[in-house]
């Protein structure tokens, strides 16, 4: 077991996950301060968890397709 230092705690899944909620809503407002008006993100297509996650956010999908070409 590894060792925990006084007044430190290990960090649960269900508090990562607050933290990476509380992180993708201030990046929101502090671009919405700014005037941006639309965030474009790319997730991987079978990554079901991630969009999950950016779909709690309002994100959606977008009428834009990434293409890609990997270069021998």
């Amino acid at each position: 077991m590894p060792r925990q230092e006084p007044n430190m705690r290990v960090m649960r899944r269900e508090d990562l996950d607050g933290v990476a909620h509380d992180l993708i809503d201030q990046f929101l407002t502090n671009m919405k301060a700014v005037g941006v008006s639309k965030v474009y993100t790319l997730v991987n297509w079978d990554d079901f968890k991630l969009e999950h996650f950016f779909a709690s956010h309002r994100f959606q999908p977008s009428k834009r397709v990434n293409l890609e070409l990997q270069l021998p």
